[in-house]
């Protein structure tokens, strides 16, 4: 910007450029070649880092494992004595006579032993204690406590009380310790850093320990043989053939000065096996002739231990002095290599700093220059062209840059002050900022002209713009208002001009509802802009019209939080009101000044379920079934007082979230929407009547809504459980049901796939000819630790999850597969097997499917097989049902209707579905040939299949009385205990008649579980888990 003196004024903050400074920058490229020397050297001293590491672990790893081997012959020895000494002791005989008898004082070897042992244990604890291993465990705690026990032991020999199980476990974990220790170590050390030259002894050690452990195992084999009975000669030969075989492959690693000596060692190994009898010895009794050899040869055994210790010695501290050269090898190698690096990278810093300060300073000199004419400051001197040449040229570019800036400035201040004809614009600059200038001056003049003619259109626009525009003084008065701003407000401009905006509008910015002397109201969403007006400053209000969005908003608001059906409260409000009082409630209780007093009301979720609506909207329509839940909703709401929330959750599921006076003014209030649900329905002329049940639980401190909502719904559940239309409090004796449930339904999941729940055959046979016609297969599980489970529990499980469809796939295949066996066994077979199936799997399942799957798997005739469902499963959704039960028919499947007469169906529902079978519920027959039995019920039955032209089969028959009468009335089938109990598949054959070897049932049934009698077309019913007929 040029002031009125033509001088250029600076508005920016200097700013810097993208690559920084140049000093900067040559310190950047002299970093490149210092970073590669460093990377280059970093990389080298890592590897030779590594290498010193690994080099270091070796040693460490070498020390761990002489001291192990040093242990081990030590070990041996002790252990030999103390076998030796308690074998001796349980004969009873006197240590010092068997001394003189075989000439083995294993006393002597035992103490002359135990100071070594202790020595070099006390060695391996004080070097090697920090060693952790799995558990997590320290080597040096193991051992200390190996140490104790050891010491136990030595006591229990001292006193003639020697145990050589305790001395096999003592020495047992003595060596599992060791070996996991060194196994430890091992893991740490990384390998592929060690020195090639030394990777050789890794090989070499591990050999020598299992040389060792040989060792010891041949000189355990030949101490049985003074200290067990039994054939000795096989193992004392295989375990001198495992030693030698170690020695021979050690010796085959080692170079050969160490593989001579150790060969020279090894030849010294005792063979004791000429003297070792064929067969079996039995050292049940003292023998001194076999004692005095066999000893001889444990003495053999410990004099070569000793000296194969003495040679692992020597060769452990060769190798430990080889490896400890190359560590202090490698560590040289690696401050060596340090010195080195540092000195070439302070070569390359020296150089890097000579170059730069021959170039920097007078580049320096120019970048101050260049700064302070970025800065405005053009009243600067010109720079002397001096030093090298390209430095020469650049200071001569920028002299010149600094001249044309100066002309291009009071070119500039000209312009500003408007002086067109001032004769320093007809100056020409250079380049593209002379021509700049000139088009500058050309097109002043036209903005001046259209200058005016902007204003007149801006004032045009203003005065019919949609939105409401006004102008306003610094004192808040209006100056101007358009037609909108005419319209928002209901006055005209001139009742508006001189007053006050804010009388009319609370601020003048935001959104701010108006109301008009007219009374009516309108939403407006106000800002303002302050604008420079020729030296006064005017403020800019904008008002746009959002009444219509207010609207839609407290519409959409409203529709958030209600259902749009009932208009109660939606699942989103009832959790807000509930997290709103559960927080209250849990803020109380923490109130130290109230949480003593006890509350008068308590907050109280009462959860309705409507009973019979499934029915009502599958056979009146979804249209009639939504009048009778907005009718519920008002009923609901029209029963309790205000300041109680009624919402809807979903269906047939509605809550109420009430203050109430405990668990009494609960259960009172939920009898009384009960029964104002109980009124009967007028719809479209038609009348009914429906119920409801309800749970209820009440809010207690720290409970989440969502807890409240399932425990009354667990309520609920158990009220619809015990009889529907009743009101249920949830308690801990119901959390424990429900939890018990939940228990089961895991067990049960596990069950299935374990093969626990099994099927169990319950025979049915022609009333006519009182033959087996088939059976009905019933699950039944035996449950570990808990014995026979009812099917009346585990079905229920079952019913409230997707386990019913897994359990019925079992029967499914279960029935299959038998049915298949029995036609192989016998191809003139006609027994059926009829499978009960779930709503559950007919409506939400894959049936077709799983039918098909069944009966492919098992090659069973499809015609052989019936599927029952009761009339409530049916007409659960009855469109589904019928549409599945017609390709389960065309594939040659029969359908029955089981527990007949308990529920609502009728000729016409049955005549669509056309069902094969209906099955007289078991509770029709019970009393059957009691006086003043009613058989009206079974009469019109019987009449209702005769005219559907289907079976009519009695379920529960259980005495002869029944049975008679049941033949009487018509019945064509007839099951229960009279005929037998369910049993194993097993069993079951063998009363229906498919052992050749079992007559068939003639003379009529019996009583017992195993009687029955073969027929022809057999009906069997499966249900996965009914109840026992």
């Amino acid at each position: 910007m040029l002031d009125g003196r033509g001088t250029a004024v600076s508005t920016d903050a200097p700013r810097r450029s993208w690559g920084g400074s140049l000093v900067a920058r040559l310190l950047a490229i002299a970093l490149v070649p210092l970073l590669a020397v460093g990377r280059v050297g970093w990389t080298e001293l890592r590897d030779e880092q590594r290498i010193a590491c690994a080099a270091t672990s070796l040693v460490e790893l070498t020390a761990l494992e002489r001291d192990v081997t040093a242990v081990l012959a030590p070990a041996y020895i002790e252990y030999l004595a103390h076998v030796g000494l308690a074998t001796i002791d349980s004969f009873g005989i006197d240590r010092a006579t068997v001394s003189q008898l075989t000439g083995v004082d294993y006393d002597q070897v035992y103490r002359s032993n135990a100071e070594l042992l202790d020595e070099v244990l006390d060695a391996v604890i004080a070097r090697h204690q920090g060693v952790r291993l799995p558990g997590p465990r320290l080597l040096g705690d193991v051992l200390r406590d190996v140490e104790r026990r050891l010491t136990d032991l030595r006591r229990q020999t001292e006193t003639r009380a020697g145990d050589t199980e305790f001395a096999d476990r003592v020495f047992a974990d003595l060596s599992a310790a060791l070996e996991e220790a060194v196994d430890v170590v091992q893991d740490d050390l990384d390998v592929r850093n060690v020195p090639a030259d030394l990777i050789r002894f890794r090989a070499e050690i591990r050999a020598l320990r299992w040389t060792l452990t040989t060792a010891g195992d041949a000189a355990e084999s030949v101490l049985a043989t003074v200290t067990r009975s039994g054939d000795h000669l096989d193992a004392v030969t295989s375990a001198l053939a495992a030693h030698r075989q170690a020695a021979a492959q050690f010796a085959e690693l080692l170079p050969p000065d160490q593989a001579r000596g150790l060969v020279g060692v090894v030849a010294g190994v005792p063979d004791p096996r000429d003297d070792i009898p064929t067969g079996f010895v039995d050292l049940e009794t003292f023998v001194v002739e076999l004692a005095t050899t066999f000893s001889a040869h444990v003495l053999d055994e410990i004099d070569y231990l000793r000296a194969l210790a003495r040679w692992a010695d020597g060769y452990y501290a060769e190798v430990a002095a080889e490896v400890e050269d190359q560590s202090v090898a490698a560590e040289q190698s690696v401050r060596e290599f340090m010195v080195g690096l540092a000195l070439v990278l302070l070569v390359v810093i020296v150089a890097v700093a000579v170059v730069a300060q021959s170039l920097l300073r007078p580049l320096l000199r120019l970048g101050r220059h260049a700064t302070r004419l970025a800065r405005g400051d053009l009243d600067l001197p010109p720079l002397p062209e001096r030093g090298p040449r390209d430095l020469r040229h650049l200071t001569h570019t920028v002299n010149a840059m600094h001249e044309t800036l100066l002309a291009v400035d009071r070119q500039a201040a000209a312009l500003a002050s408007g002086r067109l004809h001032d004769p320093v614009l007809r100056q020409t600059s250079p380049g593209r900022l002379g021509e700049s200038i000139r088009r500058s001056v050309a097109r002043l003049a036209q903005v001046t002209t259209r200058l005016h003619e902007s204003e007149q259109r801006a004032s045009a626009i203003v005065s019919h713009a949609a939105v409401a525009i006004w102008t306003i003084d610094e004192q808040g008065r209006v100056v101007s208002a358009n037609a909108a701003a005419q319209r928002a407000l209901g006055r005209p401009e001139e009742a508006q001009v001189g007053r006050r905006l804010t009388g009319s509008v609370a601020s003048l910015v935001g959104e701010h509802e108006i109301v008009r002397p007219d009374g009516t109201r309108v939403w407006l969403d106000v800002d303002q802009t302050v604008v420079d007006a020729g030296g006064h400053r005017l403020r800019t209000v904008i008002g746009e019209d959002i009444t219509e969005r207010k609207e839609f908003e407290r519409r959409l608001a409203h529709q958030a939080r209600h259902d749009v059906l009932t208009g109660l409260a939606n699942r989103f409000a009832v959790l807000e009101r509930l997290h709103q009082r559960t927080d209250e409630i849990t803020a109380a209780a923490a109130d130290p000044l109230i949480a003593g007093v006890p509350p008068t009301t308590a907050t109280m979720v009462l959860f309705i379920d409507v009973d019979g609506f499934k029915t009502v909207n599958d056979t009146r329509g979804h249209a009639v079934g939504d009048q009778v839940l907005a009718e519920v909703g008002r009923r609901l709401r029209s029963a309790v007082r205000s300041g109680a929330l009624v919402g809807r959750l979903g269906g047939d599921e509605f809550v109420v979230v009430a203050d109430l006076f405990g668990e009494v003014g609960a259960v009172a209030l939920g009898r009384r929407l009960i029964e104002h649900v109980e009124q009967p329905f007028e719809i479209d002329g038609s009348l009914f009547a429906i119920s409801a049940s309800v749970g209820v639980s009440a809010i207690a401190p720290g409970d989440a809504p969502l807890d409240v909502l399932h425990r009354a719904d667990a309520a609920v559940y158990h009220a619809k459980h015990h009889g529907r239309g009743r009101v249920e409090v949830y308690d801990e004796a119901l959390q424990a049901r429900v939890e018990e449930r939940a228990e089961m339904a895991l067990a049960m999941r596990d069950a299935i796939a374990r093969g626990e729940l099994v099927m169990h055959l319950q025979p049915i046979v022609d009333l006519a000819t009182l033959r087996p016609i088939g059976a009905e297969a019933l699950a039944r599980w035996c449950r570990p630790g808990y014995g026979n489970v009812s099917p009346t529990e585990f079905v229920a499980v079952a019913e409230n999850s997707s386990l019913i469809i897994e359990l019925t796939r079992l029967m499914l295949s279960e029935a299959c597969g038998r049915l298949a066996a029995w036609r192989r066994a016998d191809p003139d077979c006609s027994l059926r097997i009829s499978v009960n199936l779930s709503s559950r799997h007919l409506v939400d399942g894959d049936l077709v499917g799983d039918l098909a799957e069944a009966i492919t798997a098992s090659g069973a005739d499809p015609r052989m097989l019936e599927l029952e469902l009761t009339e409530t499963q049916l007409l659960a959704d009855f469109d589904t049902a019928r549409r599945v039960l017609e390709t389960v028919r065309a594939s040659g499947v029969t359908v029955a209707v089981d527990d007949f007469g308990t529920g609502f169906s009728s000729m016409a529902y049955l005549r669509q579905l056309q069902v094969d079978a209906i099955k007289v519920d078991r509770s029709f027959v019970a009393g059957a040939g009691q006086h003043g039995f009613d058989s009206t019920a079974i009469d019109a039955m019987v009449n209702f299949g005769r005219v559907l032209g289907v079976e009519v089969v009695a379920e529960g028959v259980e005495t002869h009385e029944q049975l008679e009468f049941v033949r009487s009335r018509g019945c064509t089938r007839a099951q229960g205990y009279l005929f037998g109990r369910p049993m194993p598949p097993a069993e079951a054959e063998e009363v229906l008649g498919i052992s050749p070897s079992v007559p068939a049932l003639a003379a009529g049934p019996t009583r017992t579980s195993g009687d029955g009698a073969a027929g022809a077309a057999p009906t069997v019913a499966l249900h996965a888990g009914n109840a026992e007929r």
